[in-house]
C-alpha cells in the first residue's frame, strides 16, 4: 500500500467524523 493512498483514506475518515460531530451538535438539521 502506498502512504499517499492511506493519507487520502485518513482525510476522508476525518471528514466523515467531522460531519458526524456536526450532526450531533445540530440535531435539528439531522431530523430534517
Amino acid at each position: 500500500m502506498r502512504p499517499r493512498r492511506i493519507k487520502d483514506h485518513i482525510l476522508i475518515f476525518q471528514k466523515w467524523y467531522y460531519l458526524a460531530d456536526e450532526r450531533k451538535k445540530l440535531p435539528a438539521l439531522s431530523l430534517r
